[in-house]
């Protein structure tokens, strides 16, 4: 049996299961027992599923985000400016959820941020970002951050787990055991220019393989949503030919700084239908 049939009987089976499983939000969710880490670089654990077409609209409106505190000083309540900007907007409120989650220590403080009654709560992906609670990001944490947002987008609105890698430093290390996600997808990067966030994705041979339709239109929809036309962004290479590590740590792909993505095996149609 081909590989391909593998993952498509494999994720026919997991959506039997899963739909008869309930799921809560990522609000209600405990905190997981932590298990020894195996291999690979700094790795966190999330959840891809947030709005590609909120993502693209609202782009702007986060990136104004970034030029304030993310809370209050000596409080844990979401800046004003932000919360009569983006939280005011259509679609605004998850896409604050996700960017929270790149951005916010789990750690620190209670662990979430509130806006009214609403909480958004850290997972703690990235640690370049950690200086957003006190004052605006400055640019390598911006562009982490889009990148790291733009990982946990799903234009289909699916919601599959996902895992963020590198190794220079812009990752928070989670502490689990991360073995189960062996389909290595993608490196991701972003760069803010101006008011404009360009995108480049550089997907893996693998990937490529394993994808029957177009590989570069499913990460620029993933990315932009159903407005590619309007939307800045470029496909790369493949990881292989063009992403090495690097001495210091890292990893750079056409010589830039770069996330990486894995998924599990059974995850890659659910998030990917089109490569089917």
């Amino acid at each position: 049996m081909s590989f391909r049939r593998v993952l498509a009987a494999t994720a026919l089976v997991s959506t039997v299961f899963l739909g008869c499983a309930e799921t809560d939000s990522i609000e209600d969710l405990e905190e997981p027992t932590v298990t020894p880490k195996t291999g690979g670089g700094a790795q966190s654990g999330g959840t891809n599923g947030g709005s590609s077409n909120d993502n693209h609209a609202l782009e702007g409106v986060v990136l104004a985000a970034t030029n304030s505190p993310l809370v209050l000083p000596g409080t844990m309540k979401v800046h004003p400016d932000i919360s009569a900007n983006l939280l005011a907007q259509p679609g605004g409120t998850g896409i604050f959820k996700y960017a929270v989650q790149c951005a916010l220590d789990k750690h620190v403080g209670s662990g979430y941020v509130t806006s009214g009654l609403k909480k958004f709560y850290g997972l703690g992906h990235l640690r370049s970002t950690d200086g957003w609670l006190a004052g605006p990001l400055d640019a390598e944490a911006r562009n982490d951050l889009f990148a790291c947002i733009a990982t946990l987008m799903n234009p289909f609105g699916a919601h599959v787990d996902i895992v963020i890698e590198d190794d220079g430093g812009a990752v928070r290390d989670d502490g689990l055991d991360h073995s189960e996600f062996d389909f290595k997808e993608a490196a991701w990067a972003a760069e803010v220019i101006g008011s404009t966030v360009y995108y480049t994705v550089w997907p893996t041979e693998e990937l490529i393989e394993n994808c029957n339709g177009d590989p570069i239109h499913v990460f620029e929809t993933r990315v932009c949503g159903n407005l590619p036309g309007v939307c800045h962004f470029a496909p790369g290479g493949t990881f292989e030919d063009d992403c090495q590590p690097q001495p210091t740590g890292g990893i750079l792909c056409d010589g830039k700084e770069v996330l990486v993505t894995y998924l599990r095996y059974a995850d890659f149609l659910t998030l990917n239908p089109a490569c089917e």
